[in-house]
């Protein structure tokens, strides 16, 4: 290879070398990384490619983040490399350029400024961390993951997300196995099972007692923190299974068993990187109910029973209206206007439902009620609030909800019908559009209260 120019353009690059290849008119697949603060993040992008005389010339067009981007290699006819060498495992780097603002720095300044961010990487990451003043030993910690496809390794400051290869959930499988070979009855289920995904946590140099009980709780505690925020951010019931702490002096390794492995949801690409770097760092220093929160939401998320989750998702909503100390406050409608009773005097928030509905109505009073919430029957938030409130009083008092039948019911109150009518059925499936945005409401609550308090920091 000889000259290697990145020109940018918007969010676009054209990239020109000088290469030994005949000429050639068509796609090439570029490798390139993005490198954040804290992770790197692998990409293969496809782009128009010529070569005439040895001079390469690709260009890509404008779909690409601002940002320090890595060019690794170049690859034509699917696997013909003629610029650079992709590698099997990890990448390396032929060059760095900047998209964004102007920079009048050189390729090869910011070239050598990822591996002095590199260098800061691993620093921070192997500061000494945990008992500083009680501890004697030194213990590297791991969690095992369960239901978390990190896409790739990801630090927070001074813990490390590494995704490993899929599983087979063969515990279950050899049991169940097992139990079907002992009555005689030939049976393979673990032949049958479906791959899961998982990652690991790492911290390194954790000071600890010697027998590592701090380095152990300390693992666990962290490594929650992690997997309850990746939860919130993609869907998902992320659980540790085992966490294990290394004696760095000993070599001796101890392993704790939290909960056998079981096929998991994939984790979307989604926000792994900055957001949850930030309020893992904030929840790490804050002493806060927003542990509880997204400890709360993660077991209803993981609840098989609709009504159950209603039931769950709901007492969150009372949970963060009580820290919030909205019981007693005065009652107005959406746009703030007081509620008075017929003798003029100002109502006060007495009850779970209203102040709920003050919780909502203080964290997105800019938009409009009949806007923010749309679905058959329903026509406002209040409308909204009470069909969820009567699911969750149906599951608590009576175990059932008529909504999810179809048999046919005497409905004594207007929320009783509008309960039924905002059921919506699709080929003889129940389709609970309100469950769904219930749902999408508590997590974006939490994720407010979280930036919130980071802004106020």
């Amino acid at each position: 290879m000889g000259v290697l120019i990145v020109e940018s353009f918007g969010t676009g690059i054209v990239i020109k070398a000088t290469v030994d290849h005949t000429d050639y008119n068509g796609t090439c697949q570029i490798e390139l990384v993005h490198v954040y603060d804290w992770y790197d993040v692998h990409m293969i992008n496809s782009a128009n490619c010529t070569i005439s005389n040895g001079c390469l010339c690709a260009e890509m067009p404008e779909t690409l983040e601002k940002g320090l981007y890595l060019l690794c290699s170049i690859v034509i006819n699917d696997n013909e490399e003629v610029l650079g060498k992709r590698e099997k495992e990890g990448f390396s780097v032929l060059t760095a350029f900047y998209l964004g603002d102007d920079l009048d720095v050189s390729q090869q300044v910011l070239h050598d400024s990822y591996f002095e961010l590199l260098d800061h990487r691993e620093e921070v990451f192997s500061d000494i961390k945990g008992d500083i003043e009680g501890g004697t030993t030194l213990f590297d910690c791991y969690a095992f993951v369960k239901n978390m496809n990190a896409v790739a390794s990801i630090q927070y400051g001074d813990i490390e997300v590494i995704p490993f290869n899929e599983y087979k959930a063969l515990s279950e499988s050899k049991m169940i196995d097992a139990f079907f070979t002992g009555k005689g009855i030939p049976f393979d289920y673990s032949s049958n099972l479906k791959t899961g995904y998982g990652a690991f946590i790492y911290m390194k140099n954790v000071l600890s007692d010697e027998k590592g009980e701090f380095a152990k709780k300390f693992i666990q505690e962290r490594a929650g923190i992690v997997a309850n925020l990746f939860s919130l951010s993609n869907h998902d019931n992320c659980q540790i299974i085992s966490t294990v702490i290394h004696n760095l002096a000993t070599n001796v390794f101890s392993i704790n068993i939290n909960a056998p492995i079981y096929q998991g949801n994939l984790l979307r690409l989604a926000d792994q990187g900055f957001a949850i770097r930030e309020k893992y760092l904030y929840l790490l220093e804050n002493d806060t109910n927003l542990n509880v929160y997204i400890k709360l939401f993660n077991k209803a998320e993981a609840e098989t029973d609709a009504l159950a989750t209603y039931f769950r998702f709901w007492t969150l909503l009372e949970v963060m209206a009580e820290t919030n100390g909205i019981i007693g406050q005065n009652m107005v409608e959406w746009d703030g206007t007081p509620i008075f009773s017929k003798k003029g005097k100002t109502l006060k928030i007495e009850n779970n439902l209203d102040a709920v509905f003050e919780l909502v109505r203080i964290k997105y009073s800019s938009n409009n009620s009949r806007d923010f919430i749309k679905m058959p029957s329903i026509t406002n938030v209040k409308e909204f609030l009470s069909v969820c409130y009567q699911r969750r009083c149906c599951y608590a008092h009576r175990g059932v909800c008529d909504a999810y039948t179809n048999r046919k019911i005497n409905c004594d109150s207007e929320v009783k019908k509008r309960c039924k009518a905002s059921m919506v059925t699709k080929r003889g499936k129940i389709n609970d559009q309100v469950l769904t945005r219930l749902e999408l409401l508590v997590r974006e609550m939490i994720y407010k209260i979280i930036d919130e308090q980071i802004l106020v920091q």
